[in-house]
């Protein structure tokens, strides 16, 4: 785990409240979306940087495909955010 920040994008997904950066999206853990005054703003989010499997795969236990994502994400952990002009 790594005490970082990143900037990008304040974008809501399917799994959650997301930063999106040139480097892709960065899940943030706690936020299902984003206070509607920053959605589509960039923002500078700082916390615990972490690669981990954050959204579920998308196979169930019966085989059947189902909506998910593969292999690990990044997530941002203690998240605290602000508006970059």
């Amino acid at each position: 785990m790594t005490a970082r920040y990143v900037e990008g994008i304040a974008r809501d997904a399917k799994a959650g409240a997301v930063v999106v950066s040139d480097t892709g999206p960065v899940y943030i853990e706690k936020l299902g979306s984003w206070p509607s005054e920053l959605l589509g703003k960039q923002v500078r989010v700082k916390g615990r940087l972490v690669t981990t499997k954050f959204i579920p795969d998308p196979v169930n236990d019966k085989g059947e495909l189902v909506q998910g994502a593969p292999g690990e994400q990044t997530v941002m952990r203690d998240a605290t955010w602000e508006v970059v002009s």
